[in-house]
């Protein structure tokens, strides 16, 4: 198929060009990358992956003392990313035009709804260790 595409011939450039064209190519590259706006993120994406991660002590966790097969953990694998493309085209297909505000009020809406009760527990512990930190102690 792309033998039959028109193709041009370009001339032979000389040594010169291509080194000159390299030094100006580096130097627009680096006045990109030495901006503030570029390495900081950068940097912090590095420093991101550099971290240690606990995927591979989770899989050994898995198949050793869950004793789950390796198989079994590579189809699950396999279904989150499936169903992870498919989340991802329902969004572009279905949500795309909905407004982000109502996003935002969807999903911060009933968040104090669902952090009610961990308030609560959190009160009454509190109120519980004010009372015995106040006893006298014999």
């Amino acid at each position: 198929m792309s033998s039959q595409l028109p193709e041009e011939r370009l001339a032979p450039r000389a040594s010169g060009t291509f080194g000159a064209m390299v030094r100006t190519q580096g130097g627009l590259l680096w006045e990109a990358a030495s901006q503030r706006t570029v390495w900081l993120p950068a940097l912090f994406l590095f420093l991101w992956q550099a971290t240690p991660a606990c995927d591979t002590a989770f899989f050994y966790f898995l198949t050793n003392r869950l004793e789950m097969g390796s198989e079994f953990l590579g189809r699950v694998r396999v279904g989150t990313s499936l169903a992870s493309l498919i989340g991802v085209w329902a969004y572009r297909r279905w949500l795309t035009q909905v407004f982000a505000a109502g996003f935002v009020a969807s999903s911060a809406g009933p968040s104090p709804l669902q952090h009610d009760h961990a308030l609560g527990q959190s009160s009454s512990r509190g109120s519980s260790r004010s009372r015995s930190a106040a006893a006298p102690a014999s």
